[in-house]
């Protein structure tokens, strides 16, 4: 590090929104784990559509859901480090994000089952990853991230 960047300052609005990110994708990580854990109990407690949703999720989209947590809370992370490589790690993550909502929208016809929240949930993650992305490649021109 030197001394010039040591003395940017990351703006207070920018700083307080990547601690709620990080937040953010350790609920999301949460939610990951939650979903490979589901048990028997768990599963009679859903309607007939939710159960035959889950259990027609393939494997590979569950893997590109833990893909876009994980590279979300890593690169998080990496951004209150003040890393720049947070930049490419949260683009992976964005993909992931696009790619999960879309097959779960798309294949698993999603809104069918769970209604206007099918579409609601996956806009907002998906415009949290986007602004991440965006917040990442910005500190660096700026830089906030070295």
């Amino acid at each position: 590090m030197s001394e010039q960047t040591d003395k940017i300052k990351i703006p207070m609005a920018v700083m307080i929104f990547i601690w709620v990110s990080l937040m953010w994708n350790l609920l999301g990580v949460m939610n990951f784990f939650f979903q490979l854990t589901v048990d028997a109990q768990t599963l009679a407690q859903m309607t007939e559509a939710q159960r035959q949703m889950y259990e027609a999720t393939p494997g590979w989209l569950t893997a590109l859901f833990g893909i876009a947590v994980v590279t979300g809370l890593a690169g998080s992370g990496m951004l209150m480090f003040k890393m720049a490589k947070a930049a490419p790690v949260l683009l992976i993550s964005l993909i992931a994000v696009v790619a999960q909502m879309a097959v779960s929208l798309i294949v698993l016809d999603a809104y069918a089952v769970l209604g206007a929240s099918a579409l609601i949930m996956p806009a907002i993650v998906t415009l949290w990853a986007i602004v991440l992305v965006m917040i990442s490649r910005r500190g660096v021109t700026k830089g906030w991230f070295y």
